[in-house]
């Protein structure tokens, strides 16, 4: 594989810089950064950046970035690597995905929506990855049995569907908590916390069930805490990836999914607890979606047996999951990118 011109967002800080991170540690590439770059940086990307004084512009160049946003520099073949939650694309969207030589998508569904939407460009997928040298087994088992919901706050991740089906699903005096490691950089601080008063004021938040961890400035801090909970639930209504229940795979721990969208490309019935749709709603949180496309529904009470189920079974190994994290790792991302640019 010749050396490729690498477009991407180097933060530490997003889900789209994680990965361009741990693309740009594993390939020759040129970093042309989007935004400043910031958080922790492993020096080999760093030594990327700092050599990076004049670009070859007859170099492949991927830009990983979002759908509306996908302008590529260069002479030579300009490829477009997004990725996105919803069904349905508008004008400008349409017009960046069809703007690119190829377009790079991280799962099979995704390359459905890219075609459905009329988008004749070719379309090869890409699967994310994650990090075993962060994400592996430790064995710990708390005396409760530990929910933990990880990522970012979007009403898609459904975190107030979390904290309704717990509360449903369990009394104070059960032996169970909820962790909560909620952020988002984009939302008001005051918003979060907000969100958490209304969380605590539940009856399981009341009887201290509900707590709250992170965000943490390292990987290696939700990484322990992973290996700290019992079970990761992650019942998204529209989903790119999910960084967060790959990884919680690759801690042997069990996890809670809808049966829908980008997460589908690793999560099956063999290592995930799979919450059944019932068709879809349009997308709305009044923030990011204003109803242009749809997002999955399912229904709380599903979620609630799920929680049970698995607070009834105790303490297990998701030995299932840990081979599916194996399979999914960056290597195995960095070895596919390398094939498509040869």
């Amino acid at each position: 594989m010749s050396k490729f011109n690498f477009n991407a967002p180097i933060t530490d800080k997003t889900s789209y810089g994680l990965v361009a991170i741990n693309i740009a540690a594993r390939l020759d590439c040129d970093i042309l950064p989007i935004g400043q770059p910031s958080g922790n940086i492993p020096k080999s990307v760093i030594e990327k950046l700092n050599n990076t004084e004049e670009f070859d512009l007859n170099r492949p160049s991927v830009r990983l970035f979002h759908q509306f946003d996908l302008q590529t520099i260069g002479n030579n073949k300009q490829i477009g690597y997004t990725i996105f939650e919803l069904d349905t694309f508008n004008r400008v969207e349409k017009a960046h995905l069809k703007s690119v030589d190829e377009i790079w998508v991280c799962s099979n569904w995704a390359k459905e929506v890219i075609k459905n939407n009329g988008i004749n460009s070719p379309v090869k997928v890409v699967p994310l990855g994650v990090d075993p040298t962060i994400f592996y087994p430790v064995e710990f088992q708390s005396e409760d049995y530990v929910f933990l919901s990880a990522g970012k706050w979007e009403i898609r991740k459904s975190q107030n569907e979390i904290v309704e089906a717990f509360n449903r699903a369990f009394h104070p005096t059960d032996k169970v908590q909820l962790w909560l490691s909620m952020h988002n950089a984009f939302l008001d601080t005051q918003f979060i916390q907000r969100k958490r008063n209304d969380y605590i004021n539940t009856p399981m938040g009341k009887a201290g069930r509900i707590k709250f961890v992170g965000p943490f400035d390292k990987q290696a801090g939700i990484a322990r805490i992973m290996n700290m909970a019992s079970c990761g639930v992650f019942p998204s209504k529209a989903e790119g990836w999910g960084l967060e229940t790959l990884e919680m795979m690759a801690c042997g721990k069990p996890v809670i999914v809808t049966d829908y969208a980008g997460h589908k490309e690793y999560c099956n019935a063999d290592n995930s607890v799979l919450i059944s749709t019932i068709g879809t709603e349009s997308a709305y949180d009044g923030k990011w979606f204003f109803n242009q496309g749809n997002w999955a529904k399912f229904d709380t009470q599903a979620l609630i047996e799920a929680m049970r189920k698995q607070f009834n079974m105790g303490h297990t190994v998701n030995k299932n999951g840990i081979k599916t994290a194996k399979k999914f790792s960056w290597d195995n991302t960095a070895e596919t990118i390398r094939k498509l640019l040869e």
